[in-house]
């Protein structure tokens, strides 16, 4: 339980009665509160940066200062003055080391200002127990016309010497970084804080009434333009230029990529922007659920000792997205580890590959399928035949080769034009394709020759009732662009194991008969047979 007398100490400090709010007190506790609002509106316009938590910093221990003694001045007994005194020292001795801080980031040189920020930050740590715990700061109070105001002892005095050294640092800091400076809006922001801080530090005359001088405190009048000087900087050229915490949050939301960070339970604990399209879900949705609700990730780009060993990049998987559409992503994996390396979390980034996916197929449709026809080029051809060739081998069962002829083509080209002659082609493609099976191959070798693979058939005759088919639909007339055209094939057959066990010799085989067929004339089809 409180003792009584820190009841009763309490209540007289936030006691009305113990009060009045003069013009005095309010001019100093409205600037107080502005400038606490603009320390807010900083913050939250650097989006929680660095950089921006430390302006507010700043602010915070002006606006302590000026509202505390806001209340200093309304207060009309000496304990209640006293102990707001004490309270806006805390302010007043941390200013030096928020001023310096911030001038190291605005100048975005923290590292190099490393050692003298935390010099800084020991000192005012120092000057500000003193303040609090000991009378060697504050030795008493004055009583001026507007109010009380506190008298500085040596540890007052040594703090002074700090402040204002600091404050000349700073000056010269800015002034330095501002002449040597090539970028234009760089020296407009140096300059504009250049301005506002050397109107902000006129506030520091107040420190005379510390020592008896009767001067009315004006401390919160430069302050007003310093204000104003401040937030016209901030929003027209912002604070500093870009910072590593800006970058990454921006990057991270702009990138093309998905990603994601999984902390080592698994549990989503970042998405960006680009993931929540993907996925069709918002981050907010997901936060703190379990990633593999959303992604059936493989086992290695879940194993943190493999990750620990190297980045797992270029794994191509299917997503699926909540309104279940498939994705094909290539994603990559990377540990995230603490200062001594143990494991802390895995990044992942993903990206859409579908068009790369299209590309491929494009580029194998160009290397494998020939271009006017869409059916197997020679190079597939020769890859299926082979294959055929082996499962027939190993099943001892008999495949057939029809290498086929157009009759009258050439004349048809010569009389029709080329474009009608590459219509006519395929047509003619589509028709041997409907005369095979789904096992058959039909392939263009070049020209008006193709070739065909009857990949297992009981008998040697049912070749020929294949290319009987073929003769048939081809010598059907073709009908391109309203012109009737007329042609026929001459296809020879070779067969396995009858003609040969080798590709070449089948192909070639089938060749001679197909030629020996042309010979006669009139078409039609023919076995090979040795001359």
């Amino acid at each position: 339980m409180m003792a009584g007398s820190e009841k009763s100490t309490l209540m007289q400090l936030f006691n009305p009665d113990n009060y009045v709010f003069t013009v005095h007190a309010e001019a100093s506790l409205l600037v107080g509160a502005a400038i606490a609002v603009l320390g807010l509106y900083v913050l939250i316009r650097a989006q929680g940066s660095r950089s921006g938590a430390i302006f507010w910093f700043f602010t915070l221990c002006i606006s302590l200062w000026l509202a505390a003694f806001g209340v200093v001045y309304a207060s009309l007994f000496e304990p209640e003055a006293l102990f707001w005194v004490r309270i806006a020292q805390i302010g007043v001795t941390f200013t030096p080391a928020a001023v310096l801080l911030l001038a190291s980031t605005v100048v975005q040189r923290p590292r190099q200002f490393r050692t003298l920020i935390k010099a800084s930050v020991a000192a005012s740590t120092f000057f500000c127990l003193g303040a609090l715990f000991t009378d060697r700061h504050i030795t008493g109070l004055y009583h001026y016309f507007w109010g009380y105001y506190p008298r500085f002892g040596p540890l007052g005095v040594a703090f002074l010497v700090y402040f204002f050294a600091v404050s000349m640092y700073v000056v010269r800091l800015f002034w330095i970084e501002y002449r040597i400076s090539t970028n234009e809006k760089r020296r407009r922001r140096l300059k504009g804080l250049l301005i506002a801080f050397s109107i902000g530090y006129l506030a520091s005359v107040d420190f005379l009434l510390a020592f008896g001088v009767p001067f009315y405190p004006i401390g919160y009048i430069p302050m007003m333009p310093f204000l104003f000087i401040t937030a016209y900087v901030v929003t027209r050229y912002k604070l500093i230029d870009v910072t590593p915490e800006l970058a990454s949050g921006q990057v991270l939301e702009t990138m093309h990529g998905a990603v994601i960070v999984a902390d080592l339970e698994g549990k989503i604990r970042v998405m960006n922007r680009a993931a929540q399209v993907m996925l069709g879900c918002r981050s907010e949705e997901v936060l703190d659920t379990d990633l593999s609700l959303l992604i059936e990730l493989p086992d290695e780009l879940r194993d943190c000792g493999r990750l620990g060993r190297g980045s797992i990049l270029d794994c191509e998987m299917v997503w699926t997205a909540k309104n279940e559409g498939r994705i094909d992503v290539s994603m990559s994996a990377s540990l995230i580890t603490e200062r001594d390396g143990s494991p802390a979390g895995i990044v992942y980034v993903a990206y859409d590959i579908a068009e790369r996916k299209k590309a491929e197929q494009r580029l194998q449709q160009l290397a494998l399928y020939d271009a006017l026809t869409g059916l197997p080029n020679r190079t597939l051809f020769f890859d299926r035949m082979n294959q055929l060739l082996a499962l027939a081998k190993r099943n001892q069962y008999v495949l057939s080769l029809l290498y086929m002829d157009f009759d009258n083509f050439k004349a048809v080209n010569d009389m029709h034009g080329h474009e009608t002659g590459d219509l006519l082609l395929k047509e003619a493609a589509q028709r041997m394709t409907a005369c095979t099976r789904k096992a058959d191959t039909i392939a263009r070798m070049g020209g008006d020759e193709f070739i065909g693979i009857c990949g297992r058939i009981a008998a040697p005759e049912d070749a020929s009732v294949i290319a009987r088919k073929i003769m048939a639909a081809l010598t059907e007339p073709f009908t391109i662009k309203g012109k009737e055209c007329s042609i026929g094939v001459s296809i020879g057959i070779s067969l396995y194991p009858a003609d040969g066990d080798e590709l070449e010799a089948l192909v070639s085989k089938a060749d001679t008969a197909m030629y020996r067929v042309k010979e006669g004339g009139n078409g039609g089809y023919a076995y090979f047979s040795p001359p």
